[in-house]
């Protein structure tokens, strides 16, 4: 019975030091699903990234790129630095849909200027 617990807790062990050596874009931790979505700046000089409602920010500078780690369900807003008033509008909607919301993975996010919003994030999926 101790040789059968023991070789079990190893092999236990094993997976757990597999996957956390493992190199994967999707990652489980005990709160979520993690995705890696990329966002391109090629607009203005510095954009925003507002994450959920403000709770943290990345700004990126022209010409540049940012990978993050967000949750599934995570929403953006995406302006121009120190201009919150200048949001980019989701994939130039007339509407004025402002806020990306992560559902999945396989995103990545292009500061664009629009032709119905001065400003647009383009938004394109690869799956």
């Amino acid at each position: 019975m101790k040789k059968n617990t023991r070789k079990i807790v190893l092999f236990g062990l094993s997976i757990f030091i597999l996957f956390v050596f493992s190199g994967c874009m999707v990652s489980v931790d005990f709160l979520g699903i993690t995705y890696q979505i990329t966002i391109h700046n090629d607009v203005v000089p510095n954009i925003q990234v507002s994450i959920n409602n403000g709770e943290s920010t990345e700004f990126i500078a022209s010409g540049g790129q940012k990978t993050l780690s967000l949750k599934s369900g995570t929403k953006i807003v995406v302006h121009i630095a120190g201009n919150s008033a200048s949001k980019f509008a989701i994939d130039d909607n007339a509407i004025g849909n402002y806020t990306f919301t992560l559902d999945g993975a396989g995103y990545t996010l292009y500061a664009d200027y629009g032709t119905v919003n001065i400003f647009s994030l383009r938004v394109t999926r690869v799956l």
